[in-house]
């Protein structure tokens, strides 16, 4: 009886040292993926935007040429279905800028 006693105290002590061991590493884990994410900006999104490639930022209106210009007017109109919007109205109002400036060259109609 004093054997089955001492290996039924080993069985619980195992037991436990097992539900112990798990805790200890996620803290362990977590602690070192926090200190994954504090080094790379990326991480923030995973590893979703590790494999998507970077868009490009859209240019602003004021650095963009004639033909980027009406490039991006005909881009407008096809996705947004007209020039009522804030930025289709800009795009316009640079054309005519430009036009202004470059009155000896006219954009491609």
């Amino acid at each position: 009886m004093a054997d089955e006693a001492k290996n039924e105290e080993k069985k619980e002590a195992a037991v436990e040292e097992k539900k112990e061991a798990p805790v200890a590493e996620k803290k362990e884990e977590k602690k070192a993926v926090a200190a994954d994410e504090k080094k790379t900006p990326e991480a923030a999104g995973g590893a979703v935007k590790a494999a998507e490639p970077k868009e490009e930022k859209r240019k602003k209106v004021t650095r963009m040429s004639l033909p980027e210009i009406e490039a991006a007017i005909a881009n407008v109109g096809k996705q947004m279905g007209g020039y009522e919007s804030h930025y289709a109205q800009v795009l316009l109002a640079r054309r005519e800028i430009l036009k202004q400036e470059l009155p000896g060259k006219t954009a491609k109609k």
